[in-house]
């Protein structure tokens, strides 16, 4: 597992990807690698950003942008305010699966934290 995000592969048809936080670093500060990460996967099109780890249970924790298959193209980035269910259930099993990274955390309460350990957070 990279130490700034994980890549989840989707069942979404329109985000097969979804970069999920594994600490409070923000997107910007690993772009160069989860971009070279995309290019192996020869991906272009949307992925997805849940930022739960740096940005809490807000309405700032999901995002998205679009990869053209060389570069996430910076002005693309939007805050994604519907929440699909594919993509939601993908990080919510994830954080329940690796909720060492949930338990560490500084941004989230421990009230969060719990909600999260039990699957009732999912967007």
């Amino acid at each position: 597992m990279n130490n700034l995000y994980q890549l989840l592969k989707s069942n979404d048809s329109e985000y097969r990807y979804v970069s999920v936080s594994t600490d409070f670093a923000r997107p910007d500060d690993y772009m160069e690698k989860l971009e070279r990460d995309l290019q192996k996967l020869n991906y272009k099109g949307q992925i997805a950003f849940d930022l739960l780890l740096s940005n809490g249970i807000r309405d700032n924790r999901y995002f998205c942008a679009y990869f053209n298959g060389e570069h996430i193209v910076s002005s693309s980035f939007s805050r994604l305010s519907v929440i699909k269910t594919t993509i939601s259930e993908l990080t919510t099993h994830f954080y329940q699966e690796n909720f060492n990274l949930v338990s560490k955390n500084k941004v989230l309460s421990k009230p969060q934290k719990f909600l999260i350990k039990k699957g009732l957070v999912k967007s």
